[in-house]
């Protein structure tokens, strides 16, 4: 049986890709995640997903399938991602509020020479906050390590209004896209 790799440590994209019912390997991808200033906002999570597939895809087995995910929240032009500290993710929580905005998540698989690499948006609505609302949501933590300094599986869940497209991806790695990207591949589920 061929092997399943995750490139990340997430802890929501190895629950996710769980689902699969398929064991898996986790590998962190030891790359530059940076990207030109030039590079479409819509692009860059698919940009950087390749890069984490192709870094991981080095040094595993041959004949390993490598699944890699970069999400970002798109807003008004702007790339949201994971925010350095506590006064940004107030920001962007302030931002976001009241407004839809993009999750936008790159997924690319991988196996040999070939790199499969989409993108997935899901439009989220938040409801408007006001002041005390933001402080409740962020004195939860839940903002570290998440894009856009929510996690819609946690305390953020309270001020999302609506969304269009798939939760997995807002979570970080739409599992359904997942699954027909490996069937393409010719992955075997058994």
């Amino acid at each position: 049986m061929e092997k399943l790799i995750l490139a990340s440590n997430s802890p929501r994209r190895k629950e996710l890709l769980g689902v699969l019912g398929v064991p898996f390997d986790v590998v962190v991808p030891g790359c530059d995640e940076s990207y030109p200033a030039d590079t479409e906002p819509l692009s860059v999570p698919a940009v950087i997903a390749r890069r984490k597939a192709e870094a991981v895809l080095g040094c595993v087995p041959a004949g390993s399938v490598v699944v890699a995910a970069d999400t970002m929240v798109h807003f008004r032009g702007r790339l949201l991602g994971k925010p350095r500290d506590e006064t940004e993710a107030r920001g962007f929580i302030s931002m976001l509020q009241g407004n839809v905005h993009d999750v936008v998540t790159g997924v690319a698989v991988s196996r040999g020479r070939r790199c499969d690499v989409v993108s997935v948006v899901t439009k989220v609505e938040f409801r408007s906050m006001d002041e005390a609302d933001i402080e409740w949501n962020l004195s939860r933590g839940e903002w570290k390590d998440a894009a856009g300094a929510y996690k819609i599986q946690g305390a953020a869940a309270c001020f999302v209004e609506r969304i269009e497209g798939s939760y997995s991806n807002v979570v970080g790695l739409p599992i359904s896209v997942v699954y027909d990207m490996l069937k393409k591949q010719g992955f075997d589920f058994r």
